[in-house]
């Protein structure tokens, strides 16, 4: 039996899982839908050295969990691609092919423990070029995901907010149980998928509700919808609470009275964009997951 208490939902977007996920999607381009926007930016734009990733997710049409570990900081996700074992890499490999033989290019490209230099320096290329200029929308979908996911585990039950995804948690786990990490994707467009990694985690992916924007959108734009919707003060509240301080802090980062920064903290937190914990006789501020969302700019 599943144990409901292994289930979270992964706390931001992982940078090689996405990058994965669009390979995935990329490999059935269509440019219809509601990837098109982002497929045709990443048509274009597809590095040259990045060319064999879409090539290798074509042909093997299979998870290939090797070049996608759960790390939330691309840097450390790519050491970990460069010194994952050969037997799990060559194994994910062979049960692809099923039989047939691994074409030279790509044992080549793929190379060995310690030396994937050519293979780590192409996901990274990608993702500069591909997901990057998408990454905040990215997030924001992935956050709006989140929050309604904890919406629906406090008014119905875990139970309840996993049964659209139970099949899919099932199967992988059949022969054993293990965590599960929910991974909501604005960049992955097929069924939920299970990807089993190493040390027995299960990474269930599915599509995020909100598609991304045709577009990726700009610093600007997002500053000045949010100006727009709550006010130019409240909304430079919000930015200065990406790092969350005190209201002493906040009132020096906003150049404002101590009161009128309690005040206009006392309307975001009623909208539910602010939480204040107390500690001791102080306080600390901080996005709530709608208020990243609202400051993301997700459209």
């Amino acid at each position: 039996m599943l144990d409901l208490g292994s289930i979270r939902c992964s706390a931001e977007p992982m940078p090689l899982i996405e990058t994965l996920n669009s390979l995935h999607s990329l490999s059935r381009v269509r440019h219809e839908g509601e990837l098109r926007g982002w497929q045709r930016h990443a048509a274009a734009r597809l590095p040259a050295m990045a060319r064999p990733l879409l090539d290798m997710v074509t042909l093997c049409q299979n998870a290939l969990t090797f070049i996608a570990p759960p790390e939330p900081e691309l840097d450390r996700a790519l050491r970990l691609v460069a010194g994952m074992p050969d037997s799990t890499v060559w194994g994910e490999l062979r049960a692809a092919f099923a039989g047939r033989e691994i074409p030279r290019w790509l044992t080549a490209f793929v190379g060995s423990t310690g030396q994937r230099t050519g293979l780590t320096a192409a996901l990274r290329s990608y993702f500069r070029a591909c997901l990057l200029p998408y990454w905040d929308d990215v997030r924001a979908g992935h956050e709006q995901e989140v929050v309604e996911f904890s919406r629906s585990v406090t008014r119905h039950g875990m139970r309840s907010a996993v049964q659209p995804l139970a099949e899919t948690i099932h199967r992988p786990l059949a022969s054993g149980e293990g965590p599960v990490t929910l991974a909501p994707s604005p960049l992955w467009d097929g069924e939920p998928v299970g990807r089993s990694f190493l040390g027995g985690e299960l990474i269930v992916v599915y599509p995020t509700t909100a598609p991304l924007p045709p577009e990726p959108s700009t610093p600007r734009e997002r500053q000045v919808a949010m100006e727009q919707l709550l006010g130019h003060t409240r909304a430079a509240i919000l930015h200065n609470l990406t790092s969350p301080c005190g209201t002493t802090e906040l009132a020096r980062r906003v150049e404002m009275s101590m009161p009128t920064t309690s005040e206009h903290i006392a309307v975001l937190r009623a909208t539910g964009l602010v939480t204040t914990t107390r500690i001791g006789k102080n306080v600390r501020h901080a996005l709530t997951p709608l208020g990243l969302v609202l400051l993301s700019g997700r459209r």
